[in-house]
């Protein structure tokens, strides 16, 4: 019972936010943008539908085998990213809008656009521009997260080390969240860059892999090829 009550909570929880954010996004990207019927009424069950994904994309993570969930949770992941960038972009938007409307108030200054047509072309540019800010951002993050592996150096001074210790190196690996996309193949490259930096100790911190241990077993093998003179 108690499992339940908190997996309830849990997606009221989810499912407010994430309709929060989705209905701002129709506002300003649709209704704002004076989106005719029935194209306006199509995107409004289309982003009704991307909360609804939501819960459903966890329950498909963990019920359904990994080779095929990726094909029902990925999209739903990338389309997080690329809403809540959106969402933040065009609040951004609004704030600095509600601060040049407050200032042409107290200064009389009266509206920007005299012309309500005007308004909504200027809009319509705006709202395009920050889709495809966001589109390319999301874009370049993918490729990033796929692609990049960040290699970060830091040299830490400790006045009482003893002198057979001067150079001592640990590479820590961090963060790997082994996942749905970055699996066994993408954690043996790690393995192997780890090793070519020849350290001293190999220390594994903190969000392995996104699940359990009968989960992920098989895509965590290759950590056995990880070595260093003391150990790991």
């Amino acid at each position: 019972m108690l499992k339940w009550r908190t997996f309830l909570t849990f997606l009221t929880i989810t499912l407010s936010i994430m309709g929060g954010v989705h209905w701002y996004l129709f506002a300003r990207l649709v209704r704002d943008t004076g989106i005719p019927f029935p194209w306006s009424t199509g995107l409004g069950v289309a982003l009704t539908g991307a909360v609804c994904s939501i819960p459903l994309s966890f329950i498909a993570s963990r019920a359904l085998d990994k080779n095929l969930a990726r094909y029902f949770v990925v999209p739903v992941y990338l389309w997080l990213g690329f809403a809540f960038q959106t969402f933040f972009f065009f609040l951004a938007i609004d704030v600095f809008r509600s601060g040049l409307w407050l200032a042409r108030t107290v200064f009389d200054m009266g509206p920007l656009f005299q012309d309500p047509a005007q308004g909504l072309l200027a809009w319509r540019v705006l709202a395009s521009a920050g889709v495809g800010t966001t589109l390319l951002a999301a874009g370049f993050a993918i490729w990033w997260g796929l692609s990049r592996m960040v290699v970060k150096r830091i040299e830490i001074p400790l006045p009482n080390l003893p002198p057979e210790l001067d150079g001592f190196t640990i590479a820590q690996l961090s963060d790997l969240h082994l996942d749905l996309i970055h699996g066994r193949e993408w954690l043996a490259s790690v393995v192997e860059r780890t090793n070519a930096l020849n350290p001293d100790l190999i220390a594994i911190t903190g969000d392995l892999a996104e699940g359990s241990v009968a989960r992920f077993a098989e895509e965590v093998e290759p950590l056995r090829a990880l070595s260093a003179p003391q150990g790991t």
